[in-house]
């Protein structure tokens, strides 16, 4: 979420507590505790697409070396069975052509990277036939396709996750969009239709509603600030 919209969220937090704590006040009038279910359900809406964003946001960086660590293993390993095997017979152009070291299969662009892997398993299955006698099994290649695989889903996943990123992105501007106007159109004037009885609470509740910037925590990239404690489970009932 972006600065100004924590700030909101914060202001609708504060609203919630003031809300709680003056349920006796507002649930004897039947339009209040409508509007009162109505914004708790859209905080806690909010609340939850704050922490999905946060998920995409983090998920490919958590898993992205882990990914290409294990593709790395699985390739070196048939490649050096490959290697081993040129050498026995001086083939001489498939040795060159299985010459990979883990710093190759380590570094670089992603999409050069994989290449080199998928050359691998194409020598591999050229050769699966005398691959058995050099230590290679059927799930030893299948490991080795399946963490290909996985690799190509990771390069494609930013993509990817900048689209549900939008998506996500579009709902909360939404559900903001809704809990400013029920505020002000419902809530703020229910509370006023009160005040005359309930100045402590009337004052309370338009103290929540002013918002407070969080202040200014810049990425250096334009990103949505984002931060565990606002999006932290159990906060809003």
């Amino acid at each position: 979420m972006y600065r100004t919209q924590i700030s909101k969220l914060n202001m609708y937090r504060a609203v919630h507590s003031v809300l709680e704590a003056h349920q006796d006040v507002w649930n004897v009038v039947p339009a209040f505790v409508s509007a009162t279910d109505e914004f708790y359900e859209k905080l806690s809406l909010l609340i939850q697409l704050g922490q999905k964003q946060k998920v995409i946001s983090t998920g490919i960086t958590i898993n992205k070396q882990l990914v290409i660590n294990n593709s790395a293993i699985h390739t070196l390993k048939v490649a050096n069975a490959l290697k081993s095997y040129a050498s026995s017979v001086e083939d001489l152009v498939l040795l060159e052509k299985v010459k990979v070291t883990r710093s190759m299969l380590l570094n670089g662009a992603h999409a050069v990277v994989l290449a080199r892997m998928n050359q691998i398993v194409i020598l591999a299955e050229e050769n699966d036939a005398i691959l058995g006698d050099f230590g290679i099994l059927p799930e030893d290649l299948q490991a080795l396709t399946d963490s290909l695989t996985t690799f190509q889903e990771l390069i494609v996943a930013p993509r990817i996750a900048a689209v549900k990123r939008k998506q996500v992105t579009g709902q909360i501007v939404k559900v903001i969009k809704d809990l400013d106007e029920l505020l002000h159109f419902r809530l703020d004037s229910l509370v006023k239709v009160i005040k005359s009885d309930n100045a402590l609470f009337s004052s309370q509740f338009f103290n929540a509603r002013i918002i407070i910037d969080v202040g200014t925590r810049s990425s250096g990239k334009g990103d949505p600030e984002k931060d565990d404690e606002f999006f932290g489970p159990g906060n809003v009932a």
